[in-house]
């Protein structure tokens, strides 16, 4: 999976990078592997890299930002620990 935006795009950096985190909560909440990768980020004007990312979608005026690996694991995920109460605290008042 990848995240790309426009080029001229100001914030597309962080909206994708947004997109890509929850992409990667998703996958843990599914009991999937997942991996960042940023490399094509680096090659999004190579050729080669563009030709295989134009079938699904890509057009000239987009960037690559950011991109994931997802699949099955042989690792298991250790437990989540128990929350405690009491541990955020805040002295907002509304």
């Amino acid at each position: 999976m990848s995240a790309v935006a426009p080029r001229d795009r100001t914030n597309g950096m962080a909206e994708c990078a947004a997109a890509v985190e929850n992409m990667l909560l998703a996958a843990h909440s599914l009991g999937l592997g997942a991996c960042w990768i940023n490399q094509p980020h680096w090659f999004t004007d190579v050729p080669a890299l563009r030709a295989l990312f134009v079938p699904l979608g890509l057009t000239d005026d987009e960037v690559i930002l950011a991109s994931l690996c997802v699949g099955h694991t042989n690792i298991d995920n250790p437990p989540v620990p128990s929350r405690k109460d009491g541990r955020i605290q805040s002295d907002i008042s509304l």
